[in-house]
């Protein structure tokens, strides 16, 4: 579960936030509070931009005629490990076949990681997601948070600041269902 106040992953039944010291809701309440409202739009592995890391962030969007809820996924390193053994051992071809193959292990891990949740038909089964929102922006204030770039959208709500890119087709349909 992630600290609304500072962002920080604590464990799950956490009643305070280990870095910043924020009292989480319960259990109960996070079950009213994340009542599954009618599914809009859900899609996979948008990277996160702007931050400096040896693996990537990878966050899920999920709209429904309620909030926006930007779902955090573990950060997997695979990809760079390999791309750096790649680079070691056969120069640049290396660590692109490296990177990729490294990229390939990840989207697995993610994928098995969001099963908790979701079926192949991108149906929400359950509501396990609930721990790994990272931030959730109510749906009349969707329009004033989000600003959407050519391969990229910038969402601002609560004093965090998110910046998320995806293909230029993903970013042209997520704009249709938010306007």
């Amino acid at each position: 579960m992630y600290c609304e106040k500072c962002g920080d992953k604590n464990e799950l039944k956490s009643i305070f936030c280990s870095s910043c010291g924020a009292k989480f809701s319960s259990i109960e309440e996070n079950k009213k509070k994340y009542a599954e409202g009618k599914f809009t739009y859900y899609s996979k592995s948008w990277q996160r931009t702007g931050s400096l890391s040896w693996s990537v962030n990878y966050y899920d969007i999920y709209l429904t005629d309620k909030s926006l809820y930007v779902i955090k996924l573990p950060s997997y390193s695979s990809s760079g490990w390999w791309t750096l053994l790649g680079l070691l051992v056969l120069n640049i071809i290396g660590a692109f076949i490296g990177y990729q193959y490294g990229l390939s292990k990840d989207n697995e891990k993610r994928k098995y990681y969001r099963k908790a949740w979701l079926n192949d038909d991108k149906e929400i089964t359950s509501q396990a997601y609930v721990p790994n929102i990272f931030l959730e922006v109510p749906v009349d204030e969707l329009k004033q948070s989000i600003l959407f770039r050519k391969r990229r959208i910038i969402v601002s709500t609560s004093g965090k600041k998110l910046k998320l890119k995806k293909s230029k087709s993903e970013i042209i349909k997520f704009k249709k269902y938010v306007l």
